[in-house]
């Protein structure tokens, strides 16, 4: 419990600040006749707390799994229109927005940069990354939007304007392509509305094109630029792809972008008492550098075409969104073999990371850990002494690539005498001599090209009944369409799954603080794959609005105390898995085969409460409880990484408890977040 001289600090603190921020508002906002330039400075600052338990892996067990940390987002708007004097009108408006956010305590959460790969020696693949430990403002968002009509001296029927820079855009509800480009990093199941903390660059054209009737917007934007620099043109990325060991260079063009149109059409612009907003949409997304395993080893082209609707009276709402995907993402043939780091007795050796020696991957009873028998690569000092003859003759029979395919995996592809023999701490003696000297492709070292087409849908439509001014009643349900994980083989096939663009979908009338909230979801297993040669054994986590099925009621009322308005808004939201994936077994550690989880994945319930405190200062609070379905209880346990694999491998199989299992279970969640919010 707070003290009465901290209670007292922090009131004088919310006084001075209150008139700190009045006074500059004061001076900086105002209008210059002299250049017909009006200027408003805004802003606002929202100190939070956040609580979460059982966030990630909904488990008692994992003890570890509970979280509390304070935090603080400062925004600063400078906005300064033009002309109206002039044209009557804002002909031109410069926008600009600086942010501030950081954990308070934590210095690692004021920067982290992004992850890059660093190279040791001749070994590639490590990532790093560090954080930036002071406080610093950075550009949110950035943009200058002008008149067309008067740039170009034409009369239309309603004005064009031309916006470029870094702002946010969004198509319908924000679900096939919303605004979250950069979006800060949030923890699991915590509900927050500001967590864009970057817009992306991009240009747009709007307009009317029957006053108050149809508009338009024309928008593009890019993502990710790969041909900014001559390092990044000329890096050597793509020596693994098939065919091109001697052609690795990267090039010219690996540009990511996106391109997006709609129309918004009011049909009843005349009609004072209704209104309804038609909004029909296309969007094409072209990314031709993803990363499956490597970097660049994949590409894909995405469109995806939609409609928004709503329709609004004093006493009724209804709206309802549908969108479909279409494209494909084309992933190419590969070499998995890469030089990797190992530790060896103590001792940093290099390795092929999908070549052996002295055993033959397709017998039966070879070892399942085939670490010890990767041979080492020509550049490193083998046991303290230089590069062999016959350790470069290994390397070369390993880098000649005259045949690319699958069919190569587990092949012996060349003998080369006296090589294990510089290595007795690499083959047990156990190896029969004779084979000592072959080295052998592993069973995943090749991956064939494949091409998957898209073919995902999403829709969701709500309501609300509002008896009175204040009160409202709303119902929600949304399906976006679910798939397994289409890379575990190496086939051509449809992805059924709903892909969306930088969405952070919670909800419009029916409003979700955990599984959909803010940027920071609970993650859902797909399948793991069968193959036990698979490179990754574990399997693929989603989040968003993608393999779901919702539905949901809330309720919300607004009321005055004392003067003060306060907003109570409750919800109940229930969530189901569109694609059914397997049953855990958690004896056999593995998925079963023959039985599928329950498709119930749990029932949300959450409260968002606001009160105007004064004009400029608001309290909040959003308060969210998960509780799991079937679905977690049948893939109770079920690991996601070696990590996770290792704790079910402690397990006791003679006094197996159900109540001591690790990893994901199928207790109940709990996210707090309180704060205030002051504008100026």
């Amino acid at each position: 419990m707070s003290s009465p001289r901290s209670r007292y600090l922090f009131i004088v603190f919310s006084v001075v600040s209150l008139f700190v921020a009045s006074s500059i508002h004061a001076v900086l906002s105002g209008y210059n006749e002299d250049w017909d330039l009006e200027y408003i400075l805004s802003g606002g600052f929202k100190p939070e707390t956040f609580y979460g338990e059982n966030i990630t892996l909904i488990n008692d067990n994992n003890c570890e799994d509970r979280v509390w940390f304070a935090r603080h987002t400062l925004d600063m708007n400078i906005d300064v229109l033009y002309g109206k004097e002039t044209y009557g009108y804002s002909a031109a408006e410069f926008m600009f927005t600086l942010r501030n956010r950081s954990v308070w305590g934590n210095r690692k959460s004021l920067g982290p940069t992004t992850r890059d790969e660093i190279k040791f020696l001749s070994a590639v693949g490590q990532s790093h990354r560090h954080n930036l430990p002071f406080h610093f403002l950075w550009i949110r968002e950035l943009w200058v939007r002008f008149s067309l009509n008067d740039l170009f001296g034409f009369n239309a029927c309603g004005e064009h304007t031309f916006t470029i820079g870094a702002f946010p855009f969004e198509l319908g509800r924000g679900i096939s392509l919303g605004a979250a480009f950069a979006v800060g990093p949030e923890l699991l199941g915590f509900y927050t509305d500001s967590a864009i903390n970057q817009f992306a660059f991009g240009a747009k054209f709007s307009g009317e094109l029957r006053k108050d009737i149809l508009s338009y917007d024309l928008y593009g934007a890019i993502l990710d630029n790969k041909a900014s620099s001559v390092s990044d043109t000329g890096a050597r990325i793509y020596g693994q792809e098939f065919g091109r060991i001697a052609n690795p260079i990267r090039g010219f063009g690996k540009i990511a972008y996106l391109v997006a149109g709609r129309l918004v059409w009011f049909p009843l612009h005349n009609d004072p008492e209704r209104t309804l907003v038609v909004e029909p949409y296309m969007l094409y997304g072209h990314a031709p550098e993803q990363k499956l395993e490597f970097l660049g080893d994949a590409k894909a082209d995405l469109g995806t075409f939609g409609l928004a609707c709503d329709y609004l009276t004093d006493c009724f709402e209804v709206g309802f969104e549908f969108a479909k995907n279409i494209g494909s993402q084309k992933v190419k043939g590969w070499d998995r073999n890469v030089v990797e780091l190992q530790n060896r007795n103590g001792n940093p050796v290099l390795v092929n990371s999908q070549v052996v020696i002295g055993v033959d991957p397709k017998d039966p009873n070879t070892p399942f850990d085939l670490s010890l028998y990767k041979v080492p690569h020509t550049s490193n000092e083998i046991n303290g002494g230089t590069p062999t003859t016959f350790g470069k003759d290994a390397q070369n029979i390993i880098n000649l690539r005259e045949i690319e395919n699958e069919n190569q995996n587990g092949r012996l592809i060349g003998t080369v005498s006296g090589f294990s023999a510089a290595l007795p701490d690499t083959i047990p003696d156990a190896v029969a001599p004779a084979m000592e000297d072959q080295l052998y492709n592993t069973n995943t070292r090749f991956r064939n090209p494949y091409k998957n087409e898209f073919k995902g849908y999403m829709f969701v439509a709500d309501a609300a009944w509002i008896p009175c001014k204040d009160l409202k009643l709303a119902v929600a349900v949304g399906i976006a369409s679910g798939d397994d994980n289409p890379n575990f083989t190496t086939r051509d096939g449809d992805f059924a799954g709903f892909i969306g663009l930088q969405e952070i979908y919670s909800g419009k009338r029916v409003r979700s603080a955990f599984l959909l909230g803010g940027s920071g979801r609970l993650e859902r297993p797909l399948s793991a794959p069968l193959s036990p040669t698979a490179v990754d054994p574990f399997a693929r986590t989603i989040s968003g609005f993608t393999n779901l099925i919702y539905t949901g009621t809330g309720l919300n009322w607004k009321t005055c105390c004392r003067d003060h308005k306060i907003t109570f808004n409750p919800n109940v939201i229930g969530y189901w898995d569109h694609f059914q994936t397997p049953k855990f077994d958690i004896m056999a550690k593995k998925d079963s085969t023959i039985q599928c989880a329950r498709s119930y994945l749990g029932a949300e319930i959450n409260l968002f409460l606001y009160a105007d405190i004064t004009k400029n200062i608001n309290v909040f609070f959003v308060g969210a409880v998960f509780l799991p379905g079937g679905h977690f209880s049948d893939i109770k346990g079920k690991p996601l990484n070696k990590d996770q694999l290792k704790r079910l491998d402690r397990l006791d199989r003679t006094g197996f408890n159900d109540d001591l299992i690790p990893n994901l279970g199928d207790d109940i969640a709990y996210t707090l977040n309180a704060g205030v919010t002051f504008k100026f």
